[in-house]
């Protein structure tokens, strides 16, 4: 397994250079579902141990004590001791497939009767879910307009259903107890509808660990990896881009939030265990 975190250099580059960029890139595989394919032109990869730049990395740690102390007239090496260390940056999590099961790729099909996937997707209507995600339509339009052939959809049915598809990806629940008692500031950053409080009632990532769903696409109109997702997620946040860590399952949309001007991102890919993004999440986070 290799972990892949995405750091923005000490400049601001160009969205043509940011894929030379990306070599503080690690991969981790976390999730389940089918695996998405990777784009050519990904930026170099470094295997896990490489050591970090530093450039977005926590603040060092003071020298050890030599036994002398301050002397007197020093006021100004006596309040920078004093200092608190800066905050640790601020986390935006994907949801579907990078913290919690998406049923999209599950058994979805299933529940609408179909006997596969592929003939599920043929029979759904080409647009309605994105433009659901995108909030140019509601929950009444896309279920009226959910397959092309305008079949009913029982809405009710299709929300229980949901809401009992929805759960927590294995060791999600022990890294958002760490990030959570560490004091990160913890976002959504996710392309989804307005079941996203479908989700919350599920699963509490609100409720349980302080989750702020600040950007989801159904309520900022933009999608990742467009930049205007980065962009109104950092401003609906309050803060910097470049003080902003992403975690994603989809390498694009990393490589788009430090395009955009984020600080760092970790990708999770699909297939193994948390603890690959957690290790990535440490250069940020030591305490995990």
């Amino acid at each position: 397994m290799r972990c892949c975190a995405a750091r923005l250099p000490a400049f601001c580059p160009t969205a043509s250079s940011v894929v030379g960029l990306l070599g503080r890139r690690r991969q981790a595989t976390a999730g389940v579902g089918h695996p998405r394919p990777w784009p050519a032109s990904a930026g170099r990869l470094l295997a896990a141990s490489t050591p970090p730049r530093a450039a977005m990395s926590p603040a060092p740690s003071p020298p050890p004590s030599t036994g002398s102390s301050v002397t007197e007239g020093a006021p100004a090496a006596q309040a920078k001791s004093a200092s608190p260390p800066p905050p640790p940056p601020v986390l935006f999590l994907d949801v579907m497939d990078t913290l919690v099961v998406d049923p999209f790729y599950v058994d979805m099909y299933a529940h609408f009767g179909f006997s596969s996937q592929a003939a599920f997707l043929a029979a759904k209507h080409p647009t309605t879910w994105v433009d659901w995600e995108r909030g140019t339509i509601g929950s009444a339009d896309a279920f009226a307009r959910f397959f092309a052939d305008r079949r009913p959809v029982d809405a009710a049915a299709f929300t229980a259903y949901l809401r009992s598809a929805y759960a927590l990806l294995p060791g999600v629940e022990g890294l958002l107890d760490d990030l959570a008692g560490g004091g990160v500031s913890l976002h959504v950053l996710s392309n989804y509808t307005d079941l996203w409080r479908e989700v919350e009632a599920a699963v509490g990532l609100g409720a349980r660990w302080g989750v702020s769903w600040t950007a989801v696409s159904c309520m900022t109109g933009a999608r990742k990896p467009e930049v205007g997702a980065y962009v109104a997620a950092a401003e609906a946040a309050g803060v910097d881009p470049a003080s902003c860590v992403l975690v994603d399952d989809r390498q694009a949309n990393v490589e788009a939030a430090v395009a955009a001007g984020f600080g760092g991102g970790v990708t999770a890919v699909k297939g193994g265990g948390i603890d690959d993004v957690r290790a990535a999440l440490r250069e940020w986070y030591p305490w995990l």
